[in-house]
């Protein structure tokens, strides 16, 4: 996460460095290596962001690489219009097509549309949340729980793994996190593998030392404009 995190941030470092250039007039005589590069870099952002299917990943690079190029192609761009544009189509399309974790079975199914706060308890092996516009918590409790898919979309979402046992053969939580913030609350008597994607977003864990013969939970998932805080209790 932190290489992912690290690759944006030298890209809009870039990407402001080019336009700043640009307002001063310093390239006059033709494009820049900074500028070819920065160009290419933000193609291969894009490309990287198509697996998973990222629409803000794929789309805002494509943006800012055809302003930054818009002089050469002979093009007249409004920069602030195509900006603001390619960040609400990205947001249609992502709640369009939201990227979904194929689960063949769920024991529960929960639906936070509401605004305002709301807390609940949630049982069952497979189970699934959506939280959206709002802040709101839910209390996991079960045994041999399997898959739990978490969404958040503009809001705060706090899960705690209350009174849990995971499948012996691993276990799977899958996130979806847009515009908002998601705090996992999980138990130390197990060992994790969190490969969560990031896109201008971070998540962040607490550090925390574990048996190697512990149970196996698997995190995964993308985070878009958005943070993740995974804690153990």
């Amino acid at each position: 996460m932190k290489k992912r995190n690290v690759f944006w941030g030298l890209l809009f470092l870039l990407l402001a460095a080019s336009l700043l250039a640009d307002g001063f007039n310093v390239f006059q005589n033709g494009p820049s290596l900074m500028k070819l590069g920065l160009t290419l870099l933000l193609f291969v952002a894009s490309i990287g962001s198509l697996s998973p299917l990222n629409f803000f990943g794929v789309l805002m690079p494509l943006a800012f690489a055809l302003i930054l190029n818009a002089e050469y192609l002979g093009i007249y761009i409004n920069n602030w219009p195509v900006i603001a544009g390619t960040f609400l189509l990205s947001l249609a399309l992502t709640v369009l097509f939201k990227r979904r974790k194929k689960i063949n079975f769920y024991t529960n199914f929960n639906n936070g549309d509401s605004h305002g706060k709301t807390t609940e308890t949630i049982r069952g092996e497979e189970i699934k949340i959506e939280s959206n516009f709002n802040s709101s918590s839910r209390y996991i409790q079960g045994d041999n729980i399997r898959n739990v898919v978490l969404e958040q979309n503009f809001g705060t979402l706090n899960v705690y793994f209350d009174k849990v046992s995971f499948n012996e053969e691993g276990a799977r939580i899958s996130v979806d996190c847009n515009f908002g913030t998601m705090n996992l609350f999980l138990p130390k008597n197990i060992r994790i593998t969190n490969s969560i994607t990031t896109s201008l977003a971070s998540v962040n864990q607490d550090m925390f030392n574990s048996e190697s013969t512990a149970l196996h939970v698997y995190l995964d998932g993308d985070v878009s404009f958005g943070r993740v805080n995974i804690h153990f209790i």
